[in-house]
């Protein structure tokens, strides 16, 4: 990439590294729109997972209903648009242009009623009519709060149906309490939050490797850049994102990109600590590789299905990196232990460090004499 660009070899390794962390760092540009997501608490998707079909039609009815009361506040609070040179003067704007949708569930097959809306970044100037570009500094600022009206109309809604509410404290913020509903057990709550466990496990093993690159634990503001709130919403974004892309490829439209190598809490497909050496691994490996894709590829990926690993009867050897941060290693050593005919093989490595070196060596050498030993084949002098 280096030489593509500039027409010649980088002078040192300094030259290098720069370019990069220049091309890992999240391009500067406009953005099409804007992803608010509003989820009610775990009991309420809870509650409406288990419930009769007319609770259940009662309860998401009341969820659609707070969604329009927090797109009005955002409409009436924080949607802005800016005219003048440099964008000098703040203005009012008729409102947002935005498509709703509806989920059901997590990608872990957990009961979670939540919404998407997308919202363009375009609105129409009050004064002067024009279609300008959202400013987005305000609504950033303010999406706390529109989640806090969401949350507060919801609760109303379904007070007026007779549910209660109480206050519980979930997770690692013990400061700060949520609202559930009453007589929801918080075991059925948590055993239905498997995103939640994979996203505070994810982020473990974040800390872990920065522990291990820096020789340190990492900051509160650091922790902060890799907490499992920051981890859900670039989960969100990404998900946004791919949903955009879709919507564009469905209109015949360029692709939408998303970067596929980047830094902790940045909205990239791999995250790893390491993604600066993973990035010039793959940019030597050829010319004309991009650091980024087409996003909703995501929908598209292959997922394991349970049951699938006893049903295997072939030989079967899988090579598990240990420290992988952008695979499950607990999920590929499952699968090993369960096929019938499973072998395991760990690597106290990461993610990419096993395309090169003398971990590929002996990943190579390993695969090498499994399918000898599978194939029941001799070796080959001089292999």
């Amino acid at each position: 990439m280096f030489t593509a660009e500039f027409g010649r070899a980088p002078l040192d390794a300094r030259e290098l590294t720069g370019f990069i962390a220049r091309q890992s760092r999240p391009a500067a540009t406009t953005v099409a729109g804007f992803d608010l997501t509003f989820s009610p608490p775990k009991s309420v998707s809870t509650l409406w997972a288990v419930a009769n079909r007319g609770t259940a039609a009662r309860i998401e009815t009341a969820h659609r209903e707070a969604v329009k009361v927090a797109l009005r506040f955002v409409e009436q609070s924080l949607l802005f648009t800016r005219e003048g040179t440099n964008g000098a003067r703040q203005v009012d704007v008729e409102g947002l242009v935005g498509a709703a949708f509806t989920h059901r569930d997590t990608r872990a097959g957990d009961p979670d009623l939540h919404t998407h809306v997308a919202v363009a970044n375009k609105v129409k100037a009050v004064e002067s009519g024009k279609w300008l570009a959202i400013d987005g500094r305000v609504l950033y600022k303010g999406i706390v709060a529109a989640s806090e009206t969401y949350n507060t109309a919801l609760v109303k809604q379904l007070e007026r149906q007779g549910l209660q509410f109480e206050d519980r404290f979930v997770g690692r913020d013990r400061g700060r309490p949520v609202r559930e509903i009453s007589g929801v057990a918080a075991e059925l709550n948590q055993r239905w939050s498997t995103r939640r466990a994979e996203i505070e496990a994810y982020r473990e093993k974040l800390v872990a490797g920065f522990q291990r690159d820096h020789g340190r634990p990492p900051t509160v503001v650091e922790r902060e850049g890799i907490s499992m709130g920051s981890l859900i919403a670039i989960s969100l974004r990404s998900v946004a994102a791919g949903i955009y892309d879709a919507v564009r490829g469905l209109l015949h439209l360029s692709p939408h990109y998303m970067r596929v190598f980047g830094p902790p809490g940045s909205i990239e497909a791999f995250t790893d600590p390491g993604s600066n050496r993973s990035l010039e691994f793959f940019a030597k490996a050829g010319r004309t590789w991009r650091n980024e894709f087409a996003p909703r590829f995501l929908f598209g990926t292959p997922k394991y299905v349970p049951g699938t690993a006893e049903r295997v009867r072939m030989p079967l050897l899988v090579c598990v990196a240990e420290q992988d941060t952008e695979a499950n290693p607990a999920l590929a050593t499952e699968i090993a232990t369960k096929a019938p005919r499973g072998e395991l093989k760990t690597y106290p490595v990461r993610h990419f460090d096993v395309y090169e070196g003398r971990v590929f060596a002996q990943i190579k050498a390993d695969q090498t004499e499994f399918l000898r030993r599978a194939l029941d084949t001799p070796p080959v002098a001089g292999n």
